[in-house]
């Protein structure tokens, strides 16, 4: 039993360093949620998991997603305004130098 449980998880290892990656989690969550998912998996291995077991598990990996997605926004955001920040001061900068060129047509 404790062989499924282990491959379950280790089978689990690619999705969850990809959430630490992209910042969506720290290693420390990234700890809870492989014990959470552990005492999960052990509860459905046993000889008559109850239907509770499985209930919780989905509603845990329910919430556990819905933070993921609000993570993810949260993240899609704020790369947005650094990309718009980086434009802005190149447009800045480009101004500050066209200043300080001397003008190539006289006024007619």
């Amino acid at each position: 039993m404790a062989d499924v449980v282990q491959f379950k998880l280790e089978r689990m290892l690619n999705e969850l360093d990809d959430l630490e990656r992209r910042g969506l989690f720290s290693r420390r969550e990234i700890a809870e949620i492989v014990k959470k998912r552990r005492k999960f998996e052990y509860r459905l291995k046993r000889p008559s998991p109850l239907k509770e077991d499985f209930l919780a598990y989905i509603d845990y990996e329910k919430q556990l997603d819905a933070l993921r997605r609000l993570r993810k926004k949260s993240v899609l955001k704020k790369v947005r305004r650094e990309k718009v920040e980086k434009v802005r001061l190149r447009l800045r900068r480009r101004v500050e130098d066209s200043r300080h060129l001397p003008a190539c047509h006289e006024p007619v």
